[in-house]
């Protein structure tokens, strides 16, 4: 626990330092139409101290997982602890690609989006602390739902769902996509289409991966009862 600290530490004090190349990056989907002010004394620090803490949170996933992994390892079985240290070790690529994804695809155009809706003789100022609390959520809440096809594998691996249960809930698992595309913090008409079809590709990727997982399983029991059978004879 005290080595996690340390890398988040470093990290968030590596990015407060280069804080000014971060916010060029965060700023680019304001397209340089907006300008970003700040309204008080304390603010430009706070802004500056959050986004930094939350860059090093992402930074430090990968150390986050692999000391999960080493704590629960002694009460998992042995059978399962290849696949749930699998999982565990994708989760980081799968919650990197989420955030890259939303970067560059959903973020752009929702702000764009809801930015412009108004009236033009409305002088749009974008409050910084508001901003970057907008992106940053919205990264992390797409983040979080790339890690999903993961979840159901490993809930698949301890026998709680199959392939099959999740083909014959397509339907049901298709409108709790949307409802959960719309619970995210960019619910506008484009971003929702942006979040809602990708979701709907990583379930039905899980539907593969989970088959494939079941194949693999069944596999190698028939090989363990073969093994078993020909000590036996």
């Amino acid at each position: 626990m005290l080595l996690v600290a340390l890398w988040l530490l470093t990290a968030v004090i590596a990015c407060y330092s280069r804080r000014d190349d971060l916010f060029s990056i965060l700023d680019v989907p304001l397209d340089d139409r907006w300008p970003v002010q700040t309204l008080g004394v304390t603010e430009p620090f706070f802004t500056s101290l959050s986004v930094a803490a939350q860059a090093g949170l992402v930074l430090t996933t990968p150390v986050i997982a692999w000391h999960a992994w080493r704590f629960v390892r002694p009460a998992i079985a042995p059978s399962t602890r290849r696949t749930i240290g699998a999982l565990l070790i994708a989760a980081p690529v799968m919650f990197t690609s989420g955030v890259v994804f939303g970067y560059f695809v959903i973020l752009g155009p929702a702000i764009q989006f809801l930015l412009g809706m108004g009236p033009d003789s409305i002088q749009v100022v974008v409050r910084a602390n508001d901003y970057y609390s907008f992106v940053a959520t919205t990264l992390l809440a797409v983040g979080l739902a790339f890690c999903f096809p993961l979840v159901l594998l490993g809930l698949a691996r301890v026998g709680i769902i199959t392939s099959a249960l999740l083909r014959r809930s397509r339907r049901v698992a298709y409108v709790l996509l949307v409802v959960l595309a719309a619970l995210l913090p960019t619910a506008d008409p484009v971003s929702l289409a942006l979040e809602v079809l990708p979701l709907i590709g990583l379930y039905e990727l899980s539907v593969i991966a989970v088959r494939v997982q079941e194949r693999m399983l069944l596999k190698a029991a028939l090989r363990a009862d073969d093994e078993l059978a020909g000590t036996a004879a």
